[in-house]
């Protein structure tokens, strides 16, 4: 039986397209049993090595997704949906898979995450490997001077650095790929990094860092920065950014940056020809109108993050077909957003094609809510602590046009969470489909007592999580719908 299935899988394997695709199997094998590969930094990986195509990190991550992908139709690697950013290769075929990888391979890759490692491997397993990898250990130091000539990927992420020595990246003339994320303590970058003039790929996000200093543009082959939720960082230092001519990817939210530093961020990021992905937050009116003039900037922002006081009641969104993500938390004096499109654009399902994302958060003022209208594709809607929102989806004064409306924006409607939202009274006035509706979930919205569910509607796959008391104090006009619902609701200490 079992060489039935391991001949399954080789000619699952033979089958491939390309010997770039089984190049990039192959590869994954190497790693630990039942690991659990990000998708974004295999693909960075693969790149590092040279398996993907030299074009670019754009093209570099099509070409990624695309192999993920035929990989995962043939079962060669296994999520738990397409959208899932987290794979997994089963014990069985892994072991297919280092059949036929060469012996000689595997002291190349030094892979060690969740280890609880309190210090780095000893430096002679450093200097003959190609990829080392110690994510989500308790490594706080790192010392010496390793002699890594053929070192192309190093992971660090979700440590516990707080220093490291500043001739630590003297000998690593090779490295591409540096993930430093998620080491909020590690406030100084030694000396040696700057030397690294490889470089393609540097994750410095949610770390302590405080400053882009002028040392930044000696790293002139980095494709990608991230700088996402450096929460100390108040200091991007002018022309830094802009000096980085290769630079195709940048992310920085949730940063100490002035709307001043912002601004003049902007300018800088206008000149950068190769620039194509941007996270990028805005903190105040002038800021968010200066983003939405740039032709260039609106065609390549796909994570928005909109903050601070707007000297306005209404917040007004321009049309934008790339953006995937966006979050509006702390708009103080926000009653209304609103959204730039023609009604035409909005049955047409060209307003905000790409947007599958939406959190609302810590807005006081906010009341309305009629933006949801016009996004076609939105799949998940978190909102939470804005305590004047009495409804989700109104109906207004459109009257039937506007019922049709409420129905076709929420049609892909995936995942839906409130919480502390004391003025809520319904999610919409009359009953929806919600056909994709898996997640429902509520919390210390004491006024909200009818559901948008009526006796038709298909429960199957959909989970309520929310208080008891809250569940049983609902209110039905029709009894059919709670014997529907209850198999669905599960209490929030379940």
């Amino acid at each position: 039986m079992e060489d039935k299935v391991l001949n399954l899988l080789r000619f699952s394997y033979d089958s491939l397209d390309g010997e770039m695709t089984k190049a990039c199997f192959r590869y994954l094998s190497l790693f630990p049993e039942d690991y659990n590969f990000d998708k974004q930094k295999v693909i960075y990986i693969w790149m590092a090595e040279g398996f993907l195509t030299d074009g670019g990190l754009y093209m570099a991550t099509q070409e990624g997704h695309h192999i993920i992908g035929e990989l995962k139709r043939a079962c060669l690697l296994e999520a738990e949906s397409d959208e899932c950013d987290i794979f997994r290769m089963h014990d069985v075929v892994r072991d297919m898979a280092l059949s036929i990888c060469s012996k000689d391979q595997n002291d190349k890759y030094l892979v060690q995450d969740w280890h609880r490692l309190t210090e780095p491997p000893p430096i002679p397993k450093w200097e003959i490997a190609k990829l080392i990898s110690l994510p989500h250990n308790k490594i706080e130091q790192l010392e010496g001077e390793p002699n890594c000539e053929n070192l192309l990927t190093l992971d660090l992420a979700s440590n516990f650095l707080r220093e490291i020595a500043n001739d630590f990246f003297q000998y690593m003339p090779s490295l591409k790929v540096l993930d430093l994320s998620r080491n909020r303590e590690l406030q100084e970058l030694p000396k040696s990094l700057f030397k690294l003039t490889s470089l393609q790929i540097l994750d410095l996000s949610r770390t302590g860092i405080t400053e882009l200093s002028p040392k930044f543009k000696k790293l002139q082959k980095l494709k990608f920065l991230g700088l996402s939720s450096t929460f100390r960082l108040e200091v991007i230092t002018p022309q830094v950014v802009s000096s980085l001519s290769n630079l195709e990817q940048l992310g920085l939210d949730f940063s100490a940056l002035s709307a001043t530093s912002i601004n003049e961020l902007l300018d800088e990021l206008e000149s950068l020809k190769n620039l194509k992905h941007l996270k990028l937050v805005v903190n105040g009116k002038i800021t968010l109108e200066k983003l939405s003039a740039s032709e260039k900037l609106n065609e390549i922002t796909y994570q928005l993050y909109i903050t601070g006081r707007r000297g306005s009641s209404s917040l007004q969104l321009k049309n934008n077909n790339v953006l995937q993500r966006l979050t509006i938390y702390g708009c103080e004096d926000v009653e209304e957003v609103t959204v730039c499109c023609t009604r035409n654009d909005i049955l047409r399902k060209v307003c905000f094609r790409d947007l599958s994302r939406v959190s609302i958060f810590e807005c006081e003022l906010l009341k309305d809510l009629t933006l949801l209208m016009a996004l076609p594709n939105i799949r998940d809607l978190w909102i939470d602590h804005c305590p004047s929102i009495e409804n989700i989806v109104g109906v207004g004064g459109g009257g039937a046009s506007m019922v049709s409306g409420s129905i076709h924006a929420l049609a892909n409607l995936e995942t839906l969470i409130l919480r502390n939202l004391p003025a809520l009274k319904y999610i919409c006035s009359h009953a929806l489909p919600f056909p994709r509706l898996t997640i429902l979930r509520v919390h210390k919205c004491p006024e909200l007592k009818r559901l948008p569910f009526d006796s038709n509607y298909d429960a199957r796959k959909l989970t309520i999580r929310g208080d008891r008391e809250w569940w049983d104090g609902l209110e039905w006009d029709d009894e059919a719908v709670p014997a529907t619902l209850n198999p669905c609701f599960r209490p929030r200490n379940y």
